[in-house]
């Protein structure tokens, strides 16, 4: 999965490569886990505020969603219980998505920046958007993710307009 473009500033797995970058798990002030943070682009140089991205909490099925706003901010509290995905992508499929695995522990608070790559940035980079899509599809479908579930469409036919 060389292809798969890991631009999130988080310590965890993000489809079974250890991420390295800005540890910030929290106690969270209720009872199930809390996913919030920020989505950004590059724009040159810097990193800029990017709202309407979709951020989906997902086990079998989308479990609760948001779309950044007011800043790319974004905040998500979740059931309690096995772990999770969290899908970041856009309606408009300029950009691609990316995906984190968090704990569904209690009383955590996840904090999570990402920054999404557009397909031409993506290209610059030399990073396969087709394969890096792909690779984010493939993981969720063995997760068991339903096929036929929202954000798993916006994948499909994103792949298919980079096919």
């Amino acid at each position: 999965m060389k292809s798969l473009l890991l631009t999130s500033l988080f310590v965890g797995t993000v489809l079974g490569h250890s991420v390295q970058g800005h540890p910030n798990q929290t106690p969270s002030a209720g009872v199930n886990p809390v996913v919030a943070g920020t989505t950004t682009y590059v724009d040159g140089t810097t990193y800029k505020a990017l709202d309407g991205v979709q951020v989906t909490v997902m086990r079998k099925a989308p479990v609760k969603g948001d779309t950044s706003k007011n800043g790319g901010h974004f905040r998500i509290e979740y059931e309690q219980g096995t772990p999770v995905y969290v899908l970041f992508d856009t309606q408009d499929n300029r950009r691609l998505p990316e995906l984190q695995s968090l704990s569904g522990a209690s009383k955590l608070t996840h904090e999570v920046h990402v920054t999404l790559y557009t397909i031409e940035q993506a290209k610059e980079q030399k990073i396969n958007p087709y394969g890096h899509v792909k690779a984010v599809l493939d993981a969720l479908e063995a997760a068991g993710v339903d096929p036929k579930s929202e954000p798993m469409q916006r994948l499909r036919t994103l792949l298919s307009k980079l096919g």
